[in-house]
């Protein structure tokens, strides 16, 4: 399994071929990966590489969201002690 890393440096070529808000594919923020999965297809609905593109997309924001859940864990754990 490519790292996360990797991913996103594949996810980053890939959102070159999409007509797609440079704003939203300059930075993969949770904020613009969650726009992506929510309107990557809007225009690119032909696009031969864009189920492709949504995996990635959803793999990155999964991770992310996983990191913030397992930090708001730890940020609870410490302030309870």
């Amino acid at each position: 399994m490519p790292s996360i890393q990797e991913q996103e440096q594949a996810l980053g070529a890939l959102l070159t071929e999409f007509d797609l808000p440079s704003r939203r594919t300059e930075s993969l923020t949770r904020s613009n990966l969650g726009w992506l999965s929510r309107n990557i297809a809007i225009g690119n609905q032909d696009h031969p590489r864009l189920a492709e593109a949504q995996g990635l997309i959803r793999r990155l924001l999964f991770s992310a969201n996983n990191a913030h859940i397992g930090r708001l864990v730890r940020e609870k754990l410490e302030n309870s002690e």
